[in-house]
């Protein structure tokens, strides 16, 4: 009896050596397997990754090249506008109204292409610099103040506390976000009616500032399902009577300014409306540093 169970178990160690060899065996072969299919799939990756990088550098280079013909266009359209000979030349005029309207539209289309451009490529970085926070009503009336009175619209400014504060921020994109609340209450709203554009600044802890920005319109206003769509921030989104009359822009200024906003300290865009016919606001809450403690030879020549 005895001799039948050392039998036994001595079969049983025989086999053991083999089963771990047989299991070390298959272990290796999907290792293998496995390491083949993710170096397989690495480079499937970085092949699309190239592409890619290729498209991207193909896109940039042919905006680059589409926009400098585009401002040169629109700067000899101003440059006739403004001579005196064209003044009796009423059709004349009107074209050259209408050459201006074009490029300016397409410089635009052309700036939110590369700005989605360079925000998907990871190439996009702001310039942090002081400014007065009173320099963004002057630099969006700049702009918008001949338009406003050629519609028939009023821009009432007020502003609160905070607005002759010097503070650290990127200018340029803040202008360019709050330019574009303004462009949309201008688009959507009627002869006789007003927006408003309120500015304030307050401090915050850790010598961090909020500058509230609000552009609040008269306009066509927005539903609670078209809202609802904005909020979902995908790129082309149009919607209300811009996406039925066709005049609602490329669809990527809106993610634009909410990416510049995300960049900007974590600084966030709030849309609202209490409806159609009831207007919209489009309100900005932007953090920036205090620059109190900045010298003022830097405050001084800061360009804003």
């Amino acid at each position: 009896m005895s001799e039948c169970v050392s039998a036994n178990v001595s079969s049983v160690h025989a086999l053991i050596p083999a089963e771990l060899a047989l299991i070390a065996l298959l272990t290796a072969l999907l290792a293998g397997l496995a390491g083949g299919l993710l170096i397989g799939r690495a480079r499937e990756l970085a092949r699309r990754a190239a592409k890619l990088a290729d498209r991207s550098r193909l896109t940039h280079t042919v905006l680059h090249d589409v926009r400098s013909p585009l401002i040169s266009v629109h700067a000899i359209a101003t440059s006739l506008l403004e001579a005196d000979q064209v003044a009796p030349l009423g059709g004349v005029r009107a074209q050259l109204d209408s050459i201006k309207r074009c490029a300016e539209l397409m410089e635009q289309l052309v700036s939110d292409l590369l700005d989605a451009e360079r925000i998907g490529a990871g190439r996009l970085s702001l310039v942090h610099a002081p400014f007065r926070v009173s320099e963004l009503v002057c630099g969006a009336l700049a702009t918008f103040a001949a338009t406003a009175e050629a519609r028939g619209v009023t821009i009432n400014v007020m502003e609160e506390a905070g607005t002759h504060n010097w503070v650290i921020g990127d200018y340029r994109r803040l202008l360019q976000s709050l330019n574009n609340g303004l462009s949309n209450a201008l688009k959507f709203s009627a002869r006789g009616q007003r927006i408003a554009l309120r500015v304030g600044c307050r401090s915050l802890a850790e010598g961090s500032v909020l500058l509230r920005i609000q552009v609040i319109d008269e306009g066509v206003g927005l539903s609670p399902e078209e809202l609802a769509e904005l909020g979902k921030n995908e790129a082309f989104t149009q919607v209300g009577l811009g996406k039925a009359q066709g005049n609602g822009g490329s669809g990527l200024e809106l993610g634009i300014v909410r990416e510049l906003l995300r960049m900007h300290h974590n600084s966030t865009l709030e849309i609202s409306s209490n409806g159609h016919g009831r207007g919209t606001t489009f309100a900005i809450n932007a953090y920036c540093k205090s620059a109190t403690g900045v010298p003022p030879t830097d405050l001084q020549g800061s360009a804003a």
